[in-house]
């Protein structure tokens, strides 16, 4: 093996393992005290609104969450052209407060996870009775396939947001989360929640589709 093959073999090692720590760090950074995950069930009318977002089902029939301090963070996966990523978002009064790509392993289309492409999300919200983004995000050149993921899962966050259980259910739990962070820790919670959602969401087959309409932008480069 070449050291040049072999130094991108580490090179892909240490990515990956910065990107498992990733999503962690990133719930924890929201919350003065991480609370515990909370699951949202995807059933009924939301299975339906999912799959006119996406163009197919999400690849979990379940997906963690976590809600304190009136707002809640959901870290979704999308497909970009050829791979799987994640990224999180941060809703509060129906809005995305923040959004970050926080794993991304493909070679094109890294542009999605550059503070100018992601605080376009900043405030965006729902129009009025749809399920569409309020305003436009522009695109990347050759990066079609992956910002149009990263719309729609910004629009899965809203969406699940405003399904998932209130202010009143955040402050029943508030008692359990106290215990329920254990010798482990919050930061250990948020990953066990995170792995536990990774093991079908990996399944994802289809790349995602525009939640709202938009004039096209160019192809990512084959």
């Amino acid at each position: 093996m070449s050291f040049r093959s072999a130094g991108c073999l580490i090179a892909l090692a240490v990515g990956a393992a910065h990107a498992g720590d990733a999503a962690p760090a990133f719930v924890a950074a929201q919350f003065a005290r991480t609370p515990a995950p909370a699951v949202l069930d995807i059933r009924g009318t939301l299975t339906t609104n999912v799959a006119s977002i996406l163009g197919h089902n999400y690849p979990d029939a379940r997906v963690t969450y976590w809600r304190a301090d009136g707002k809640t963070v959901w870290i979704l996966s999308g497909r970009s052209k050829t791979a799987v990523f994640r990224a999180g978002f941060v809703v509060k009064n129906g809005q995305v407060l923040h959004a970050d790509v926080i794993e991304y392993n493909e070679r094109r289309g890294r542009d999605i996870r550059s503070r100018r492409f992601l605080r376009q999300f900043d405030g965006i919200a729902l129009r009025d009775g749809t399920r569409e983004l309020d305003r436009r995000i522009d695109g990347i050149t050759g990066a079609t396939v992956s910002v149009n993921a990263v719309r729609s899962l910004a629009c899965l966050a809203l969406v699940f947001d405003a399904a998932a259980p209130g202010a009143e259910t955040e402050q029943q739990a508030g008692g359990r989360q106290t215990g329920a962070t254990g010798a482990r820790g919050a930061e250990g919670l948020v990953e066990d929640a995170i792995m536990r959602t990774d093991k079908r969401q990996s399944s994802v087959r289809r790349p995602c589709l525009p939640c709202c309409r938009t004039p096209p932008i160019e192809s990512e480069r084959t």
